[in-house]
Formats: structure tokens, sequence, C-alpha cells
């Protein structure tokens, strides 16, 4: 079983990254460790797991599930959602192109919005599960 989990995270980040809604409309930037003083809105590509799936003799099958926060500081969660709908509509059953590895499928799993505990910030959660082989 190769590891083709960095690449993903590579592919997963440079979609969402250069897509002109997330960078125009909602001035969100996108990242792996956020720096301190980051502007809100903001994302962040999360939480993975890998597990072999229904590999055969010839064929490695990979799943990961990847998780993504959104942040927001704007009244209401209107802007999480917004972002959290482009982000959907960028991955979910999406063609990604994923160095050394074919794609199978991306589905979204499920999301969530919670207020955090500053009272100030609504923090979105999506889940994508990934399926790649060799």
């Amino acid at each position: 079983m190769t590891d083709h989990s960095f690449e993903l995270q590579k592919t997963i980040f440079s979609t969402l990254n250069t897509d002109s809604t997330i960078k125009n409309t909602h001035s969100a930037t996108v990242h792996d460790h956020v720096p301190q003083g980051t502007e809100f809105p903001y994302i962040v590509i999360g939480e993975e797991t890998m597990s072999d799936s229904s590999s055969t003799k010839d064929i490695d099958f990979n799943e990961f599930t990847l998780t993504i926060h959104i942040f927001s500081r704007n009244r209401g969660r209107k802007e999480a959602k917004n972002i959290m709908s482009r982000i959907y509509t960028l991955l979910h059953k999406s063609n990604l192109s994923i160095t050394g590895a074919t794609h199978v499928n991306t589905r979204f799993e499920f999301s969530d919005i919670i207020k955090e505990d500053d009272g100030l910030t609504y923090h979105g959660v999506q889940r994508f599960r990934t399926i790649l082989h060799d």
C-alpha cells in the first residue's frame, strides 16, 4: 500500500487555494498551519485518516477521510455556510488529479457549524471520504 496522503493534501489545498470564489468573494485563506494573527474567514485542512479499502491481489485501494475546518467571525452563520457550500461544490463527486495515484471518488460525509466559546467565532466542520488506488 502506497501512502498518497500528502499528495491528496496538496491537491485539496491547491483546489481550495486557487478557487476564485473562495479567494475573491469570501476573501478566505487556506492553511495547514494557521499563522498567529490570520484574518477571518479562513479554512484549515485538518485531520485525516487512511485505511486499506477493498484492495485486491493486484491493486491497492486507499480510503481517506479528510476534515476541513472553516472559521468565520461574521455575524451569524451565513458566511461559514457559503464557504462550506463552495467547498462542497469543489470536492463532492469531483475529479481530482492526485500525483502518483488514480482518484476513484471523493464524497461528502457530513458538516456541522458550532459557535466557539469566545462567542464570536463560528466554526464549520466538513468531512469528505476519498478513495485512491495505485
